[in-house]
């Protein structure tokens, strides 16, 4: 299993990156299977755009604008509370 990236409440209820459904994930130092995971990609171009488009959302879900209001709120308690 690789490591995962932002790992922690996100979409997928705790990764962010969801190997296969919105990115890819290989272990460190794993060049073949780096080079593996890109001959597949290039192989299936459907399932590639797919992968694409799902990392695109969790991206915009996940964006610096879309996660201001969470931080806001979380912020406030402490704020009002002084």
């Amino acid at each position: 299993m690789g490591v995962g990236l932002g790992r922690g409440p996100g979409p997928s209820g705790g990764a962010l990156v969801v190997p296969g459904r919105n990115g890819w994930l290989v272990d460190l130092e794993d060049a073949e299977g780096l080079a593996a995971g890109a001959l597949q990609a290039l192989a299936d171009p459907e399932r590639r755009d797919a992968i694409v488009r799902e990392a695109r959302a969790t991206a915009a879900a996940n964006s610096y604008a879309a996660q201001l209001p969470q931080w806001a709120q979380f912020f406030r308690g402490y704020v009002e509370g002084w």
